[in-house]
């Protein structure tokens, strides 16, 4: 995928007879928000502003909607694509991309006909864009049924949305054209000349653009405004002996004797042969100029390929005849070569497989070479991103928690700022590490990339592992990216001082590179004890934040957030009375709520008060003789109880009493 150039726009398009339609039918499918019709197909010669109008629809489209995911791809990059899954069996992530994409723009799809293997793939992709109603437009120099054949289903797809073409400029186009690019360099040229050239026989927009390039460059070390006998010539390269030459006066001799500017002589009948030279030599000066430029390009070329980078931007370089500034052409070519090397060397050590695709030879493909390395880092750390469903919004705010809940606001709001890193302590069931992985789904939410969570447990074990295996290094080549990293039961780490020092290393690097950090612990840090005092130091440099036991507040919305689904969600009898249940945490309330749900399911009843004080307090079961011995009573299976059918029985109320308050 490349980026769209600025310099093509609407704005920037000659409008005529030739290309009205074209525009039109451009502009239109860039402002709907539904596509009128799809696919649209522009059908143009070369250098007759194709290529110009599929820009100018992005900019337009991406100017309405920046959100809007905007793709331009010249075909021979879905070429290359198709023939890496065709050869190697991989390379389907441009064309995902590709085919989800709100607007596809896709350019010299004439290069399909050469290629047929590459046919299916572009059905494919473009019967599912039709499908979602995601416009495509596609441009070629050919028409659908010369393309594919008049009966081929993939021509009547192509044909089925709307065909435009472009044709040739007429004159009023042309004098424009002309004229803007002359405004463009600066220069004035005379009416004459403008309609000399504008009858000169140039077969296509482009070609008429490098003609007045070439006027352009005779202009800016000309002393004199051109004529039309000498615009022709310089075109055309006949010299006209009919045609009389340029009058000089006595200010231009007088500057060219002076050494001022290049001697300009008379030209008449008798010495055309005179003015004929004059005209070799600016020529020749200028083509001296773009025989420099050339050759660099061309070693450039010979360079890059040799190292076996795809070179199309410098054939393109090639192609135009006085190219704008081709030294930063180059330069920028080989900064792109170097970050497309950092991002091949990374790809390829976490994810060999990867090593040929072909966007990490491509310098135009940086972009596509940017998703390989996040698919290759993703890949290296599958398994480590947060729990999906356990959000942040899921969790009950209240007073006894609600200064944690609000430090981790601000820290999603600004990660790697002040609360970093940032420490959550809550026994066993408080709902820390639901807090954990919600806070690290909403860092994923908010665009942080890399968001790794993980307990003490298993960054011990992959730690561990990889120190007996030799390959500690490229355990922490992996983590080094990461975006934000949560530790979840920090405590379980005492004991293991090489992960403890594995641990600080990387909490070092993140902290310097302000991403965020956080750790939770079942214990006070002033009771931690196992751990390095430099770990702990880390700790205490951070914010610490304590969930205590949860307030009423609390227990009424975890209990009704649990009845919601149920007749009882609105019943506030039953909800106050499970809520004011003691519970040292939010667990134990949960199991609680599970257990009444449970017995009203098994009555096939609605839950209401009475049944869950016959569940809790057993006014039931006090009936039972007192000689039942105390304990869980039920039929087994292999010596094992059956949970369903346990039957809890206290022979005395104080009995009862204590156990409710365990």
């Amino acid at each position: 995928m490349r980026e769209l150039d600025p310099a093509f726009s609407f704005a920037a398009l000659v409008a005529g007879p030739a290309n009205h339609l074209a525009i039109a039918a451009c502009r239109a499918l860039a402002e709907a928000a539904v596509p009128p019709f799809n696919p649209l197909y522009v059908q143009a010669g070369s250098g007759q502003g194709k290529t110009h109008l599929l820009q100018a629809i992005g900019a337009l489209r991406a100017s309405i909607d920046p959100r809007t995911s905007v793709r331009y791809v010249p075909w021979d990059d879905i070429a290359a694509e198709l023939r890496a899954v065709r050869s190697l069996g991989q390379g389907t992530d441009l064309l995902r991309a590709l085919e989800e994409a709100e607007l596809l723009l896709l350019d010299d799809v004439q290069r399909l006909r050469d290629q047929p293997w590459c046919r299916e793939g572009l059905v494919t992709m473009l019967e599912a864009r039709v499908i979602h109603r995601r416009p495509t437009v596609l441009t070629s120099r050919i028409g659908p049924a010369n393309l594919l054949g008049p009966d081929d289903p993939a021509a009547r797809l192509l044909g089925g949305g709307l065909v435009v073409e472009i044709g040739p400029p007429d004159a009023s186009m042309r004098e424009e054209i002309i004229r803007r690019r002359a405004a463009d360099a600066g220069i004035r040229f005379g009416p004459a000349v403008v309609d000399e050239v504008v009858g000169l026989p140039l077969a296509s927009a482009r070609d008429l653009l490098g003609a007045v390039n070439r006027l352009i460059a005779f202009q800016a070390v000309s002393p004199a405004p051109l004529d039309p006998s000498q615009a022709r010539v310089l075109i055309t390269g006949v010299l006209d002996e009919e045609s009389p030459g340029p009058a000089w006066d006595a200010e231009v001799s007088a500057g060219a004797g002076a050494g001022l500017i290049p001697p300009f002589p008379p030209v008449g009948p008798e010495d055309a042969d005179e003015f004929g030279s004059f005209l070799s030599e600016i020529v020749a000066g200028i083509s001296e100029q773009v025989d420099r430029w050339r050759a660099r390009v061309g070693d450039a070329i010979l360079r890059w390929e040799a190292e076996g980078f795809h070179t199309a931007r410098l054939h393109a370089l090639l192609d135009q005849e006085l190219p704008a500034q081709p030294e930063k052409v180059l330069e920028r070519f080989e900064t792109d070569v170097a970050a497309l090397r950092r991002l091949a060397d990374e790809v390829v050590e976490l994810a060999p497989d990867l090593a040929e695709h072909e966007a990490l030879r491509d310098p135009d493909q940086l972009a596509v070479a940017e998703q390989l390395l996040e698919q290759a880092r993703t890949r290296g750390l599958a398994g480590h991103a947060p729990i999906d469903h356990l959000q942040f919004d899921d969790l009950i705010e209240g007073p006894s928690n609600r200064a944690a809940f609000q430090a981790f606001r601000e820290a999603a709001a600004a990660p790697g700022g002040a609360l970093n890193p940032l420490v959550l302590v809550g026994d066993s069931g408080s709902g820390k590490t639901h807090l954990l992985h919600g806070f690290g789904n909403a860092l994923h939410a908010s665009g942080v990339v890399g968001v790794v969570c993980l307990s003490a447990q298993a960054l011990s074990g992959e730690v561990e592992e990889a120190i007996r295996d030799g390959r500690l290094a490229w355990w922490r080549r992996r983590f080094q990216w990461v975006g934000a990293l949560l530790v979840d039961d920090v405590h379980l780490l005492a004991g293991h001082p090489a992960v403890q020092d594995v641990l600080l290393e990387l909490m070092d690097q993140l902290l310097a590179d302000r991403r965020q950090t956080v750790l939770t612990s079942a214990l006070p840090l002033a009771e931690l004890a196992g751990l390095a005092p430099q770990l702990l130091g880390r700790l205490a440099a951070g914010a610490s934040f304590e969930l205590t036991r949860p307030d009423r507040e609390v227990r009424r919305g975890v209990v009704r957030q649990m009845l919601t689904a149920t007749e009882a969600g609105e019943d506030a009898a039953v909800i106050d009375y499970l809520a004011e249940r003691p519970v040292d945490s939010v667990r134990p309330l949960q199991i609680m709520v599970q257990r009444v749900l449970r017995a009203a399911e098994s009555h096939q009843t609605a839950l209401n008060l009475a049944l869950a004080r016959d569940m809790l307090e057993g006014h039931a079961r006090a009936a039972r003789p007192a000689q039942a011995r105390p304990g869980m009573l039920g039929p087994t299976v292999g010596g094992a109880r059956l949970r369903e059918k346990l039957v809890e029985v206290w022979p005395a109320a104080r009995e009862r009493l204590m156990e409710d308050f365990r």
